[in-house]
């Protein structure tokens, strides 16, 4: 094939400087011929690689749940959920996402289904169905959006754009004293986005844009505006860039400027004059009135490699009422000076990663003083020796984040840490491959924050410390532990509750396939300091691996709460599922 292009610019040379007609169709025969050599050495390639594969994951599970406290419309619940991509020839790329619940009993939420996929080949990727899209921390990040979309990154060049209906998580639940209550229709939030950049992953720049909006005619719009849940609309333009030089110095930086109208029904007003025009373009992208806000979010970092250790100097600023509806949650009103740092020390014994600073409130001196504190998100992990492992973690600060569902007092509250301190120390005995012996010591200490809208309503802290002791035999497999419980909780709208009691567990390994356990614990109960009953908790676990990558899992948890001033319970929970890797 080379020598037959040879021979054809060789012809061809000589055509065109005898003819005009040769010299104006140079450049397009040449490329012609460039795209049939290209396409042959293509072609070559392709005979080695292989013609299909699948790579991928599958999980799927059955659960019960039955709980004294209230009944639930369906008792058993089933999810699958699977990751696969489909490989042709090495070159072309289909992979495919799929979640399908017929009911999240843990919050007694209804039908969820998720499916997407995200077929490539080369510099060319599509999206449909359910993608999330990530434009930049301060706009859209790890939100659903079912709909399109496209990334289009030839050679240096950043292209993407999607488009299609934002999915809103536990809407009903920020307006809702009853987490346990069914999600109502909310208004269709259309999405649309993208962004375009030029440069590679260490040097480059990008503009983003993101204009999301609420249809007023959608929904149930008189529940909706009981509940005050107002239409919004938001328009976000913003950059993202990174440069790095000397290979040890590398810069960085994101910005956004958000315009979030908060009720599309509210007064509007009319602009005159000499912003008479920019008001009507702006009017165009979203509905200005009365609630409008535009606000600004940004940062900049300098950060360098020193052997093990990378240090980053951070800055970061965000506006007082800035708001992205592409964002599950931002701490707005903030200024931040950050040291992160991430390294090793004594051979590896020693690592430590965490960000370090301070933080300051009213950033534009709308009240009589400015708040400041320390902020630190930290973790340290020490071994001294092969036996004894101390770790410790700190976290006080979360710009953003996703909210989340946790258990708290025995039952299930929407949440986001805001604060949490916990520490481990593990010491082992016994000759390595033999019977062994450990010590452990743990605790904890939370504050969970109960967010309604944006709006914090509530704050519970809870304290639980525990010390055991476990040992496990070479020989039969089997391992008997036991350990002590200390926990505390309170909040300001919940009675003090403080459990002492003691737990248990006992593990077999059968073969090299089954794992089996069973942990029981025994807590006496305390409310607002006055002995108030039991509460006894029992766990088990059965897991079977026929092959590698494919597991089997058995679990039972069961609660028995015996009290007369908090409300007396029963819960059981029976899951099984399958997990494959392939």
């Amino acid at each position: 094939m080379k020598q037959l292009a040879t021979s054809f610019a060789s012809f061809f040379n000589g055509f065109c400087a005898r003819s005009r007609y040769g010299q104006k169709h140079l450049t397009g025969l040449i490329l012609i011929i460039a795209a049939q050599v290209g396409f042959a050495q293509e072609l070559g390639s392709l005979k080695k690689a292989k013609p299909f594969k699948v790579t991928g994951h599958v999980t799927a599970g059955e659960q019960y749940m039955a709980d004294s406290r209230f009944e639930l419309e369906q008792a058993f619940a089933f999810n699958i959920s699977a990751g696969l991509n489909f490989s042709f020839f090495e070159n072309f790329n289909i992979p495919v996402e799929f979640m399908w619940s017929n009911q999240q009993i843990n919050i007694n939420r209804p039908q969820i289904r998720f499916f997407g996929l995200s077929p490539s080949y080369k510099w060319v990727t599509l999206h449909g169905g359910y993608r999330t899209y990530n434009l930049s921390p301060y706009m859209m990040n790890n939100r659903y959006v079912l709909g399109g979309g496209v990334d289009l990154n030839p050679g240096k060049l950043r292209l993407s754009f999607f488009y299609g209906d934002l999915v809103q998580d536990f809407n009903l639940l920020f307006h809702s004293t009853n987490v346990a209550v069914e999600e109502m229709p909310m208004y269709q939030r259309k999405a649309m986005g993208g962004r375009i950049g030029f440069g590679s992953d260490n040097n480059f720049f990008e503009i983003t844009a993101m204009r999301i909006i609420d249809d007023v005619n959608s929904g149930d719009r008189g529940l909706l505006d009981s509940l005050e849940v107002n239409p919004m609309a938001n328009v976000a333009l913003g950059y993202n860039m990174a440069w790095r030089i000397f290979k040890t110095i590398r810069f960085g930086s994101h910005g956004v400027a958000s315009a979030v109208t908060f009720d599309q029904n509210a007064e509007g007003f009319e602009v005159t004059g000499d912003y008479e025009g920019l008001f009507n373009f702006g009017q165009s992208l979203l509905p200005i009135n009365v609630s409008s806000r535009f606000a600004f979010a940004y940062d900049a970092f300098i950060e360098t490699q020193i052997k093990n250790a990378m240090i980053r100097l951070r800055y970061e600023h965000i506006d007082p009422n800035y708001t992205s509806l592409g964002l599950h949650f931002i701490q707005s009103d903030v200024d931040n000076y950050l040291i992160d740092i991430r390294s090793s020390f004594l051979k590896s014994r020693l690592t430590v990663f965490g960000s370090f600073g301070f933080q300051y409130t009213n950033t534009q001196d709308v009240f009589a003083t400015r708040d400041e504190r320390i902020i630190v998100n930290a973790s340290v992990s020490y071994a001294p020796t092969n036996r004894l492992n101390l770790n410790v973690n700190y976290n006080n600060f979360n710009s953003t984040g996703n909210i989340s569902v946790v258990e708290f007092v025995d039952s299930l509250k929407l949440s986001n840490t805001s604060e949490t301190f916990s520490f481990n120390a593990n010491y082992n005995l016994g000759k390595k491959g033999g019977s062994r012996h450990s010590i452990n010591f743990n605790g904890s200490l939370n504050t969970f924050s109960l967010i309604q809208g944006e709006v914090l309503t509530n704050q519970n802290q809870s304290q639980t410390f525990s010390t055991g002791y476990n040992f496990r035999t070479k020989k039969t497999g089997w391992s008997f532990g036991g350990n002590l419980q200390y926990q505390q909780f309170a909040g300001m709208e919940q009675p003090d509750v403080t459990r002492y009691g003691v737990g248990g567990n006992i593990r077999k390994r059968v073969g090299k396939k089954v794992n089996i356990s069973f942990i029981p614990s025994y807590n006496l109960n305390f409310t607002n300091a006055e002995r108030d009953g039991s509460v006894v908790n029992v766990r088990g676990n059965v897991s079977y691996t026929p092959a590698a990558n494919h597991a089997f899992m058995l679990s039972l948890s069961a609660v028995d709460r015996k009290a007369t001033t908090l409300q007396n319970f029963t819960q059981t929970r029976v899951a099984l599922q399958y997990n494959a890797r392939f």
